[in-house]
């Protein structure tokens, strides 16, 4: 896919999440992502998935190639929105 992203999704564990991230890998994103609590059953899909899974919100985890990051309603935004201006500070498109 030429219009390909890396993306990184932040509360990749929850349903919903864990379920967009295997959609997008599946259109041909390279997908990962982070969440507090990275365990059973999710944590199985996604690397059934070929997701790759981080523990924990760290702005180390969002890295300058991203062309995209998601925010569950779950991850507080204490936890996250430090980490996403650390790595970037303007909004893209």
């Amino acid at each position: 896919m030429s219009d390909a992203k890396r993306i990184h999704l932040i509360g990749i564990c929850g349903t919903a999440m864990a379920t967009l991230a295997a959609l997008l890998k599946q259109r041909g994103h390279d997908v990962r992502g982070s969440d507090q609590n990275v365990y059973p059953p999710m944590s199985d899909f996604l690397a059934a998935e070929g997701i790759r899974t981080l523990s924990g919100y760290s702005a180390d985890n969002l890295t300058p190639e991203l062309r995209a990051e998601t925010r569950a309603a779950a991850a507080t935004r204490a936890c996250t929105s430090a980490s996403v201006s650390s790595v970037h500070p303007t909004p893209r498109q």
